[in-house]
């Protein structure tokens, strides 16, 4: 059974580009996003990113394989929530998620030492490219 440690590709996802490492070729190849397919991180053309993801990934020769995709942080939304009761805590998570500039977010609160950290991403664009590298096999 191979290793999967020595074998774990990394896509780094941004505002404007993707850089995915291959830890076979020891390299790492960027894909910038043209203003037809993302902007803003929303994803105005699904089927032509599509097309340009699986272009390339056969023209750097990328072999699908077990990978993470770690988010920068100009990708996500953050919300620092002090301690608080539940109801207002509720209405701040509320009001943040309301107001991001999409309409359907994935988020995440996080415990810290005084409040919490909201995290919140666009769900389409996450499950967008979730979707395009497992249908090239990742």
């Amino acid at each position: 059974m191979p290793n999967i440690e020595n074998n774990l590709q990394i896509v780094l996802l941004t505002r404007s580009k993707l850089e995915f490492f291959d830890p076979t070729q020891k390299k790492v190849f960027p894909f910038v996003f043209p203003q037809n397919l993302i902007s803003d991180l929303e994803i105005i053309n699904k089927n032509e990113l599509e097309t340009q993801m699986t272009l390339f990934v056969n023209f750097y020769k990328i072999r699908p394989a077990s990978m993470i995709i770690i988010l920068a942080k100009d990708v996500c939304f953050e919300l620092e929530i002090p301690e608080t009761d539940d109801a207002n805590m509720q209405n701040q998570v509320n009001n943040f998620l309301y107001y991001l500039p999409f309409e359907d977010s994935i988020h995440k609160i996080y415990k810290q030492i005084k409040g919490y950290s909201l995290i919140a991403v666009n769900h389409e664009l996450i499950e967008t490219f979730k979707f395009i590298f497992s249908k090239l096999g990742f």
